[in-house]
């Protein structure tokens, strides 16, 4: 590692963290939009709760008959008796691979472990769920659907997957959930992530960009005063914050997405043996080039990417399996032409979480580095900081030490304090080259060994355990 560390040191180029030269017009493009959205009034309560009572009505009118047999014996097959096993029913939009490690350890734990979702799982990544669920119903469709099961089928615990702009799905199943608890776990929670103005600005390209972010704010809120517990990635004090905005005292639980093995540490397959140079690696969906570089720090990701290939590293990424642009959508050009000016660049398809770990430790880091600017960006700074990005965790099982920015507080300091990778502070002129040569490589690659032995998912899953008690135990006092 340190032969091609030397080579990469030989490379001499600015630092990919200089504020941009189109600053100034970026501003002055966005005053009149950010004008324009201040000036509109915030829809009221009634306004939201008639919207949302609207959304209900259209979606059971859109029902297909197909999507209700398949609930219907999604009803017969789960009011059969089961072996007296606890039952943890996982509901879902596009379901994701967080979930997917907690139900596989619950599983094999003595757990009884559902999967319901909106959206149809791909073949390539059906093997993945099966080994993760005892039963897996998807392709429903609709979220009325999900309410309509929530509400006639018994379990333990209902867990449920929550992205910003389908709060809905989450507050119908919590309707309709009679005596379940009902546990929400947040990706990103839409009050924190940036200003009601920036949340409009986001949403300019839909019909009605007011009524949706008023909607998702508005239930955003019923969701913490009504569901028995929420799980997240943020620090305590921006939890905390957040209660405090919806007069919530919801039970909350951290919980990371904890690796489900421990890495080979071996380096005789690193793909640097072949290039003779440092191989990062991005393992998640990229941003489209009409992304807002002021609402995410993503948005300039390709910047950061272009400067590292500049540097000599080589730069691979593997998409979301879920989605991988094609080369020919105009929203990822520009991920395609960096692909052509840099041998060293590839854009790969994503692959389910059984393949995922060999895949990504042929690789040297894994890549959660991005231009960070201040100036430019309009997320609300507590959400940079205080939020941990799930991918940390899929490079640290397959091995991999990981590079992060310092400004992203929570992650940098995760990984600093456990001597896991790198946090590099933005606002200094840095020199990556430099920063590697002087790194004690395979030191960093035994730590990342060391913490994964002792944060095992199977190791931290007792902490769900414990809460999934908490919350049954308040919701029959």
């Amino acid at each position: 590692m340190m032969q091609e560390l030397a080579i990469l040191a030989k490379h001499e180029t600015h630092s990919p963290f200089c504020i941009p030269a189109w600053y100034s017009h970026w501003v002055a493009m966005n005053r009149d939009l950010a004008t324009q959205y201040s000036a509109q009034p915030v829809f009221s309560e009634k306004q939201v709760e008639e919207r949302y009572q609207s959304f209900v009505s259209e979606s059971y009118a859109r029902q297909e008959a197909e999507r209700e047999a398949e609930a219907d014996r999604l009803i017969e097959k789960l009011s059969e008796e089961t072996t007296g096993k606890r039952r943890i029913v996982y509901f879902a939009e596009t379901p994701y691979f967080s979930i997917l490690r907690q139900a596989k350890t619950l599983r094999n734990a003595g757990y009884e472990t559902v999967l319901l979702c909106m959206k149809p799982i791909p073949e390539e990544l059906s093997t993945s769920f099966e080994n993760a669920f005892d039963l897996v119903g998807d392709d429903l469709r609709s979220f009325v659907t999900l309410g309509r099961l929530a509400g006639s089928i018994k379990a333990f615990i209902f867990h449920i997957q929550c992205w910003m702009w389908g709060y809905h799905t989450a507050r119908r199943i919590i309707e309709c959930a009679n005596d379940v608890p009902c546990v929400c776990e947040f990706y990103d929670v839409t009050s924190a992530v940036t200003t009601r103005e920036n949340l409009y600005r986001m949403l300019s390209s839909r019909p009605d960009p007011i009524g949706m972010v008023d909607m998702d704010l508005s239930i955003e809120g019923f969701l913490f005063r009504n569901a028995d517990g929420v799980v997240h990635r943020l620090t305590s004090r921006l939890i905390n914050e957040i209660r405090k905005s919806h007069a919530s005292n919801v039970a909350d639980l951290q919980f990371m997405p904890w690796p489900d093995s421990v890495p080979d540490p071996s380096t005789s397959g690193k793909l640097s043996n072949e290039y003779g140079k440092p191989c990062l690696v991005y393992a998640g969906a990229v941003h489209p080039s009409s992304s807002d570089p002021g609402l995410s720090p993503l948005a300039l990701f390709s910047k950061t990417v272009v400067s590292l290939l500049e540097q000599g590293c080589v730069i691979h990424i593997y998409n979301d399996p879920h989605r991988m642009p094609g080369r020919t959508d105009p929203d990822y050009t520009k991920w395609f032409e960096i692909e052509s000016r840099f041998p060293t660049f590839k854009m790969l398809k994503g692959v389910g979480p059984e393949r995922l770990p060999v895949l990504l430790s042929r690789y040297d880091f894994g890549l959660l580095l991005t231009e960070y600017t201040p100036e430019v960006l309009q997320n609300r700074k507590r959400y940079f900081e205080g939020a941990m990005g799930t991918k940390i965790f899929s490079y640290l099982e397959a091995g991999l030490p990981v590079l992060v920015n310092s400004e992203a507080k929570l992650a940098g300091k995760f990984v600093e304090e456990n001597a896991i990778g790198l946090a590099f502070d933005a606002d200094q002129s840095m020199h990556f080259p430099d920063t590697l040569k002087n790194t004690d490589y395979r030191k960093l690659v035994k730590n990342v060994g060391r913490y994964c032995q002792v944060n095992l998912m199977s190791n931290r899953i007792s902490e769900m355990i414990e809460f999934y008690e908490l919350v049954t135990g308040r919701k029959n006092q």
